[in-house]
């Protein structure tokens, strides 16, 4: 009885393979973040973005670097209401891709001593 025959052809075939997909994927993600800023940015911070990230973490994520400001009272509130709460040593970024004229994704988040806190993803859910 024998066991499945493994040829050095196939495995450069299954090799090459897996090579193009990741290629193909990469290709796609640099498209999509171009094509579609406000839908990847939601998408990361759905599923990448996490709390403890980083400030510089979370720009490589979004592809954009977070500029402090003074949030609006209304992005305070609702991060005062979150577990966390606000302390007034927190610092509010906020992450935007210039892309379109007109369109302008953005989207304020809280951290403390340099990482993200009260992030909650489903926010952002699709």
């Amino acid at each position: 009885m024998r066991g499945p025959r493994f040829t050095i052809r196939a495995l450069l075939l299954v090799t090459a393979i897996v090579a193009v997909c990741l290629v193909s994927w990469k290709e796609y993600r640099a498209w999509y973040f171009q094509n579609h800023p406000m839908e990847y940015m939601r998408s990361q911070l759905y599923t990448a973005v996490r709390d403890g990230n980083s400030v510089d973490e979370v720009s490589v994520l979004l592809g954009a670097k977070g500029t402090r400001e003074p949030p609006p009272d209304s992005v305070r509130q609702i991060y005062g209401q979150r577990t966390l709460g606000v302390t007034p040593a927190d610092d509010f970024l906020v992450f935007s891709r210039k892309d379109r004229p007109g369109r302008k994704p953005q989207a304020w988040l809280q951290f403390r001593d340099g990482y993200l806190v009260n992030h909650i993803p489903k926010q952002f859910a699709p």
